[in-house]
This record gives structure tokens, C-alpha cells and sequence, in this order.
């Protein structure tokens, strides 16, 4: 495996989603992917976390914002699974209870031709934020995996993986090697650290899974999330955006990217914070929040706005740039 893996030199088109569904729930006692969670399941809630963060990526490289591409619900053979709340297609596991490696199979096989690389969940990871998804995706480079490795341990179901490794991932099943980690051994594989994560889930709630009642019951009481996400989870309105610099920007900020909230529901909000989080921006790229007239946004790297009622969603990204830049 390798860690330094990043420039792209295999660009991804066509980004797909796979939500594996089929585990047993033994230690939740009841089927994790009815569990509500505000007025959704828990599988509606993740497979539309990972749409939200299919169309922010495919966004960025796009002159205009994207469709979410397709997702794959997995389960197992004859397993009752509820509506994802969103369009889906929906395959089994060939083999009952063999783990994760064999859902992958199930999930890549069916999307070939459709898509070039897949980022994978579990169902239940319900604090799971659009950006961490994009923020993997883009994190891919020109490996054949990308793959987070936090506290010391991997998390192969909050990963992206190409479409290509799908023969690999079959020949490891015929030779009973079921855990992930050979086929990170076998294929170029980006190692993803907490530090490269932290700007699209501060918290790292996205790796958090859910297995337990005691589990389940504090994130309905909101305390499930290390940085509030499970309150949002379970139904409140916050919502945090990510602002990136470039040029001048960055120069008056002295980074790269920071992240407002957790009530940029507006671009003249997301802007009004971003001023108080940097006020080195005042007077040029920020005049009385609003941008200043020689700056452009461009929302998830598309459409340029500039309304102060333009909508934001939770893990939108807005591009700062020169206006001489932005065309």
C-alpha cells in the first residue's frame, strides 16, 4: 500500500455509490436498516448522504452541478430492506455471511459499464456527511483504492474503490481470503489519514458505525456525534459549508480551505461567518459580508452565485477566486 499516491493521472468520469445492507444486526438485536433516525431509516439516511456526496464531486469537475450517479443497495438473498428515498438499484449477495468482500463483489459487479469507481458504506454510519464522501472521491488519484486509516485501523466501508478491482476482489473470494486488507495489498491503494479528513467531518463522525442499542438510543438523543453531527442526523437544520482559497485568498487568509457554520443555510450567511472565522478577509475579499467586486465564488466547483439567498446544502464547497480567474 502507499500513501503518497495523488496526482490524477486516470481521471473518474462517472462516480458510483454502494450502501451494503446484508449484516445480520445480531449485537442491534433488530434489522439496522429500519432504525429510524429523524423521519428516515437508517439505509435512506445513508444512501442519501452518499448521493449528496456524488453530486458534489462529480461536480467539481463539471461546468455545471451534477446528477448523483448510481447507487447499489446490497443485501442479502431474500432480505426484507425499506425504500432508500431516492432511485436505486437494488442486488444480493451470491453468498450469505462472508463479510464485507463479498458485497463489494455483488455491488461492483453491478456497476460495470455504469460507473468507474464506487465509494462504499455500511448502512449504518447515519452521521455519515456528503463531504467526507467527496472529500474521498477526490482523494482517489490515480490509485485503485482509497481507503481511511483512523486510530490505527482501516475502514474498507468508507472507501472508494475502482470498478477494475472487481476481478481482483473475485479471485481473493475463490481463495477464501475475505478480509479487505489483501486486497489492499494487491492493488495500488491510497492510505487516507485523519489529517487529510478533518476539513469535511472535523469529527470524524463519518466512520462512526452504530451496533448496538445503547449506541442507537444516544444518537436519538443527540449525544452520538463527537462534533454535534448527531443532532443534524436526527433531524435539526444545521448546516456547515466549506470555503476553499486560491490567489489573493489564500494570500489574506493563509489557508487553503476552512469550514463555517452550523447555520450557512444561505450564501449571505455562509459569508457573514466566514468573515467573523477570518477577518484578514475583511476589506477586500470580504466587504460588509458580502464578496468583494474583484472575487468570484463558484459553488461545488460549477455555477458561479453570488445572490445572498442562493441555498446551501451541508457539505456544500464554495470556490473563492479572482474574478479575472473565474472568467
Amino acid at each position: 500500500m502507499r500513501s503518497d499516491i495523488g496526482h490524477t493521472t486516470r481521471p473518474v468520469i462517472r462516480f458510483g455509490g454502494i450502501v451494503l445492507a446484508g449484516g445480520r444486526s445480531s449485537r442491534m438485536g433488530r434489522p439496522k436498516a429500519w432504525l429510524p433516525v429523524g423521519d428516515r431509516t437508517m439505509l435512506a439516511t445513508v444512501a442519501g448522504a452518499v448521493a449528496e456526496g456524488l453530486r458534489g464531486a462529480g461536480s467539481r469537475l463539471a461546468t455545471a452541478p451534477q446528477p448523483a450517479g448510481p447507487i447499489v443497495i446490497v443485501g442479502a438473498p431474500g432480505q426484507d430492506l425499506p425504500p432508500a428515498g431516492l432511485p436505486v438499484l437494488r442486488v444480493d449477495d451470491d453468498v450469505e455471511g462472508e463479510g464485507p468482500l463479498r458485497g463489494l463483489a455483488a455491488g461492483l459487479g453491478a456497476l460495470t459499464g455504469k460507473a468507474d469507481a464506487a465509494y462504499v458504506s455500511s448502512c449504518d454510519v447515519p452521521l455519515l456527511k456528503p463531504a467526507f464522501v467527496a472529500r474521498m472521491i477526490a482523494l482517489l488519484g490515480d490509485a485503485d483504492i482509497a481507503v481511511p486509516l483512523v486510530d490505527d485501523r482501516h475502514h474498507p466501508l468508507a472507501a472508494v474503490y475502482r470498478i477494475g478491482v472487481l476481478e481482483t476482489v473475485r479471485d481473493l473470494l475463490a481463495r477464501n481470503q475475505r478480509r479487505p486488507f489483501f486486497l489492499f495489498e494487491r492493488r495500488p491503494t491510497r492510505v487516507v489519514t485523519a489529517t487529510d479528513l478533518l476539513a469535511a467531518d472535523p469529527g470524524l463522525d463519518s466512520l462512526r458505525n452504530f451496533n448496538t442499542p445503547e449506541e442507537y438510543d444516544r444518537l436519538l438523543a443527540g449525544g452520538g456525534a463527537s462534533s454535534g453531527a448527531g443532532a443534524a442526523a436526527a433531524g435539526s437544520a444545521a448546516t456547515s459549508v466549506v470555503f476553499e482559497f486560491y490567489g489573493v485568498a489564500r494570500l489574506r487568509s493563509g489557508r487553503e480551505r476552512i469550514e463555517v457554520g452550523p447555520a450557512a443555510t444561505t450564501l449571505g450567511a455562509a459569508l457573514t461567518a466566514l468573515e467573523r472565522a477570518c477577518p484578514s478577509l475583511s476589506g477586500t475579499v470580504l466587504e460588509a459580508g458580502r464578496l468583494g467586486r474583484h472575487f468570484r465564488l463558484s459553488l461545488n466547483g460549477g455555477q458561479f452565485v453570488s445572490a445572498p439567498d442562493q441555498p446551501l446544502a451541508a457539505g456544500d464547497t464554495l470556490v473563492v477566486l479572482s474574478a479575472e480567474v473565474g472568467g
